[in-house]
């Protein structure tokens, strides 16, 4: 009987655990964002987003080549480049793409993880001028 009471009450305190450490269970879940802006008149923030999740991509669409870009992901620099610079690391990259295309000149960012933040800023090597497009797909995570 002692034995029985014994196993008794290692089953509440493993039942008691279980049911705290279901408690405290949170599951991420996801969301996509879609961010379009035309006509960007740069130099400016052309994005940024505050929480965790994956740039999926990003379309910069300019009539110009005369353009640099810094992405920053949590406050680090993870992309950095002019025009010219982009297109020469392009084949070697998979977060940057950069092609020419009928008179537009594009840089593509894919794949670019955070946790805190993430930040695309965009400016002319010269004097200011517009974007034709700014593009952005986001998966954002939350806890549930």
């Amino acid at each position: 009987m002692h034995e029985d009471l014994l196993r008794l009450a290692i089953l509440v305190a493993l039942a008691e655990e279980g049911r705290e450490g279901r408690a405290e269970v949170s599951t991420p879940a996801r969301y996509s964002k879609v961010v379009r802006n035309s006509n960007v008149l740069i130099p400016d923030t052309v994005l940024y987003e505050e929480g965790a999740g994956t740039l999926t991509e990003l379309l910069l669409v300019s009539g110009r080549n005369d353009f640099h870009v810094t992405v920053y992901a949590d406050g680090a620099l993870v992309i950095e480049g002019d025009f010219t610079s982009l297109q020469l690391i392009s084949p070697k990259s998979n977060w940057v793409d950069v092609l020419e295309e009928n008179g537009d000149y594009v840089v593509r960012v894919a794949g670019i993880n955070f946790r805190e933040s993430v930040k695309v800023d965009v400016r002319p090597v010269t004097e200011p001028f517009t974007l034709k497009q700014v593009l952005a797909k986001l998966d954002i995570s939350t806890q549930v």
